[in-house]
C-alpha cells in the first residue's frame, strides 16, 4: 500500500511541476492567456499535467 501513495505522490509532484513552468514561462514572456487566470481558458492545462505526471513517474521507476 506504501508504494501505490508513494507513486501518486510523485505523479502529482511531476504534474504539479509541469503546471508551475508553463505558468511561469507564461508570466516570464508575458503570455497574456495565461496570466488572465480564467480556469475555463485553462482547462487545457489538465492533461498536460497528467501526461507529465505519468511521464515524470516513469523516468522515476525506469531509473530506479
Amino acid at each position: 500500500m506504501k508504494n501505490y501513495i508513494k507513486d501518486y505522490f510523485i505523479r502529482l509532484f511531476f504534474g504539479l511541476l509541469s503546471i508551475g513552468v508553463i505558468f511561469g514561462l507564461g508570466h516570464a514572456f508575458n503570455i497574456h492567456f495565461l496570466k488572465e487566470g480564467d480556469i475555463s481558458r485553462n482547462l487545457w492545462l489538465v492533461p498536460i499535467a497528467i501526461i507529465s505526471g505519468w511521464g515524470g513517474w516513469y523516468l522515476y521507476r525506469t531509473d530506479k
